[in-house]
């Protein structure tokens, strides 16, 4: 593991939003594409996670149905 991408949650959050915009990537993708190329496993990467985050990666996993049998009110995004 590279010790530098794993230092912070901040340095981690903008690592992701920057794949997210460069690859064109959800933020899910971002962090699964983080972790393969930087052989950590995903649960490595959750203290890096603000509460922002996990909630846009919660949003992503019900919007493309990545989670079965929860839906997303409208007015919720």
């Amino acid at each position: 593991m590279d010790e530098m991408k794993l230092t912070s949650k901040e340095k981690f959050s903008i690592e992701i939003h920057r794949m997210c915009l460069d690859e064109n990537l959800n933020i899910v993708d971002a962090i699964t594409e983080f972790c393969k190329r930087n052989g950590v496993d995903m649960e490595e990467v959750l203290p890096l996670m603000d509460k922002g985050m996990k909630e846009d990666v919660r949003v992503t996993a019900i919007k493309n149905r990545y989670v079965r049998g929860m839906k997303i009110n409208e007015l919720d995004i």
